[in-house]
């Protein structure tokens, strides 16, 4: 390992760790992720790179007086003596997860957050299956492949399988980055996408369902006047959750979106006049269900108006 300090310090000193010349990344330097050795090879390689940017930067602003035995001390004894250890590297691959979107929460809506937490949480159901613990070990060359055949056993569709997968490497490549995980198979592992067939209501077909007459159905005249409300507007239906008469002012709606945090303005139209007009006095414009619920509902409205089109999923 070779260091080059701003003061004009060249060490270099031998780690006593051998590797082919053929499994060396000359522009990386770094081992190649699937030669023998790798992982440990490039764990010290990493904490010594770390060790030296700390005492580098240090030296920068302190006007401490660089030697070699400064360096010796600070980073190639605690290496001598069975390696540099640091308290983020203890951490665990959950405890890490929960810690990250944690301090994401500021950044990423709560429907981001709960995407994230399924995957960790197909992550246990894979840990328990396989009887193998979830410890950064476990993400190695072939964990991608058998992770997404465990997926596929839950009959989860090609590109909900996608998502978690993506969601794991996003997390693991912040791992990488705190060097807690110091292989990078993750980039490998590959995110399966299928084509789909976006079915989409006509304006005929939408002002047949808010012309039906639900009174004798609660349930069903609740979810059409959200559905009519949501297809006037345009917003995601966690933001649908969430509107009240504060959001609605004078002829529109005012609101910040969740995902994009953005403040939007949407003029009132026939449909969601339509709504909002039926439920003055009540104590909100409208009263959405879980997500769930509402999706159940909804094909009984279309079935109500003779609507039986099928949306094919990629498993």
């Amino acid at each position: 390992v070779e260091m080059k300090f701003d003061a004009g310090l060249r060490l270099r000193r031998s780690l006593q760790m051998k590797i082919t010349v053929d499994d060396w990344i000359l522009e990386r330097q770094r081992v190649k992720p699937q030669a023998k050795g790798a992982m440990e090879v490039n764990m010290v390689l990493n904490q010594i790179e770390a060790k030296f940017q700390e005492l580098n930067h240090r030296l920068r602003y302190t006007g401490e007086q660089l030697n070699i035995q400064l360096v010796e001390d600070e980073i190639l004894h605690a290496f001598k003596n069975g390696g540099i250890r640091s308290k983020q590297k203890q951490k665990k691959p959950l405890e890490f997860f929960n810690e990250y979107l944690e301090s994401c929460r500021h950044r990423l809506s709560d429907t981001s957050i709960k995407a994230y937490h399924s995957a960790i949480k197909h992550l246990q159901g894979y840990s328990e299956v396989h009887r193998a613990p979830i410890t950064w070990d476990l993400f190695d060359r072939d964990f991608g492949e058998a992770f997404i055949q465990y997926l596929t056993s839950r009959n989860i569709s090609n590109n909900t399988v996608g998502k978690y997968v993506m969601s794991l490497k996003i997390l693991l490549k912040q791992a990488m980055l705190k060097r807690l995980l110091h292989t990078e198979f993750f980039r490998d592992y590959r995110v399966d996408k299928a084509p789909v067939e976006f079915v989409y209501l006509t304006s005929e077909e939408l002002d047949a369902i808010m012309e039906l007459e639900l009174s004798h159905v609660p349930n069903l005249e609740r979810a059409r006047d959200v559905l009519v409300f949501q297809c006037g507007c345009g917003l995601r239906y966690g933001d649908i959750l969430n509107i009240t008469w504060a959001n609605i002012q004078g002829d529109q709606i005012e609101i910040a979106t969740s995902k994009t945090r953005k403040y939007v303005r949407i003029p009132l139209n026939r449909y969601t006049r339509f709504v909002v007009e039926k439920n003055e006095g009540l104590d909100k414009p409208i009263f959405p269900y879980a997500n769930q619920v509402q999706n159940r509902l909804i094909k009984q409205l279309g079935e109500m108006i003779g609507m039986h089109q099928q949306k094919v999923k990629t498993k």
